[in-house]
C-alpha cells in the first residue's frame, strides 16, 4: 500500500555535485514506480471507461440532430418552400418575404394577446365598479390586471366568469320574455375615472380610455344604473323602514344620496375625484346675496 512507504523516512543528502549512489537511483526509481502504479489503479475505473465508451457511440446521433437543425434552418430562411426554391437570400423570393412577414405577426399576436386580454378583464371590472368612487375602480383595475398578468390560473377564471356572464346575460334578455337585466358591465371607458372635458384635441386624444359620460346615452344609462343600486342598497336593509324617521338615520341617507347624485358630475380638472365638491359648489350659487342694510330697512 502506498501508506506503508510513506510512513518510512529515507533521507538523501545532495550537496552540490553531490552524484547519487546506485542504491540512491534504485530507491527512486522505485519510488516512481509505485507513485505511477498508484495513480494508474486509482485512474482506471472500469465504471468510467464504460461510461465514456456509451457517450461516443452516442456521438452520432448528435451530428444527426445538428444535420435535423440545419435542416431547418434552411427551410425557415427560404420560407419552407423546397420546390424549385434556392434559397439564395440575394435573390427575391416571394414566398420567402410572405413567410417571414407570417412569422413577424403570429409572434407579435402571440406576445400582446396575454396583455390585451388582461387589459379587458380589468376594463370589465373597473367598468363594473362604476357605482363606486373613481380611487376604488383604479385599484380594482391595477389589482386585475396585476393577478391576471402574473397568474394564469386566475386568468383563465374570470375570463370563463364573464364568458358565462356573458351566455347568462344573452339568454335572459333575449331568449325568456322576462324583464331585461344589466347582468354585463356597460363600458364606459377603458378605466373611467373622470368626466372632464377638455377643449383642445388633443387632450381628448390622451383622456379618451379615462373619461367616461362621451355621450348622451352613456349618461342616462350611467343614472339608471346609479338608482338601480340606490334601490338594491336600500332593499338590502329589510328593518330600515322601522328607523327611517331618526334623525341620524334621515341625515346619513340624505348625505349617502348626494354622494351617490354627484358622484359622476361633470369636473373642472381631470385630477378632480372629488365627489362632493360640485354639490358644495351648486350649494354657494342658490345662497341668496346678503342685501344692503339699506334697502333691507326700506
Amino acid at each position: 500500500m502506498l501508506s506503508n512507504w510513506m510512513c518510512s523516512t529515507y533521507y538523501i543528502k545532495i550537496h552540490s555535485g553531490h552524484r547519487m549512489s546506485e542504491q540512491e537511483r534504485g530507491f527512486l526509481k522505485k519510488l516512481w514506480n509505485k507513485l505511477y502504479y498508484e495513480a494508474e489503479k486509482f485512474v482506471d475505473d472500469p465504471k468510467a471507461n464504460e461510461l465514456a465508451d456509451r457517450l461516443e457511440k452516442k456521438e452520432p446521433k448528435k451530428d444527426e440532430e445538428k444535420k435535423v437543425v440545419e435542416n431547418l434552418d434552411t427551410e425557415n430562411t427560404t420560407g419552407g418552400d423546397t420546390g424549385g426554391n434556392t434559397g439564395d437570400p440575394d435573390k427575391f423570393d416571394a414566398k420567402r418575404l410572405l413567410g417571414k412577414v407570417w412569422d413577424v405577426l403570429r409572434k407579435g399576436v402571440t406576445m400582446l394577446f396575454v396583455p390585451i386580454l388582461c387589459i379587458a378583464l380589468a376594463s370589465l371590472v373597473a367598468n363594473d365598479l362604476i357605482v363606486y368612487a373613481p380611487p376604488v375602480r383604479i385599484l380594482f383595475f391595477v389589482f386585475t390586471f396585476g393577478v391576471c398578468y402574473f397568474s394564469s390560473f386566475y386568468l383563465i377564471l374570470l375570463t370563463f366568469i364573464f364568458l358565462l356572464r356573458t351566455g347568462y346575460s344573452y339568454y335572459v334578455n333575449n331568449m325568456t320574455d322576462g324583464p331585461k337585466r344589466d347582468i354585463m358591465p356597460t363600458m364606459f371607458g377603458i378605466l373611467p375615472i373622470t368626466t372632464y372635458k377638455p377643449e383642445s384635441t388633443l387632450g381628448s386624444f390622451f383622456l379618451f380610455p379615462f373619461r367616461y359620460q362621451k355621450t348622451e346615452e352613456g349618461t342616462v344609462k350611467l343614472k339608471e344604473i346609479m338608482d338601480n343600486y340606490w334601490n338594491e342598497l336600500l332593499q338590502s336593509f329589510p328593518g330600515l323602514n322601522e328607523i327611517d324617521k331618526m334623525p341620524n338615520v334621515v341625515k346619513n341617507l340624505k348625505e349617502a344620496k348626494e354622494k351617490l347624485d354627484h358622484m359622476h358630475d361633470v369636473k373642472s380638472s381631470p385630477t378632480d375625484m372629488n365627489i362632493t365638491k360640485n354639490k358644495k359648489q351648486e350649494q354657494e350659487q342658490e345662497q341668496p346675496v346678503a342685501q344692503p342694510e339699506a334697502e333691507q330697512q326700506s
